[in-house]
């Protein structure tokens, strides 16, 4: 049984690894969500806009993400 443990034995830089990639991970899952919060949000035109006015707020509404 030890030596399926020491398996999870790790040098410095390994951990170091482990520790940027789960980073990566969790920053890109944020930045997703983020994305995806951004895209779901979208005001209604008003009744009383001009086709006109309601034509160039969406095009200036557009999203990075």
């Amino acid at each position: 049984m030890k030596h399926f443990l020491n398996l999870f034995l790790l040098t410095h830089a390994e951990q170091r690894l482990i520790i940027v990639l789960v980073l990566l991970f969790v920053a890109g899952a944020w930045f997703k969500h983020h994305c995806d919060l951004q895209n779901t949000v979208r005001p209604q035109p008003t009744p009383n806009a001009s086709p006109l006015q309601s034509r160039n707020a969406s095009v200036t509404d557009e999203r990075r993400c």
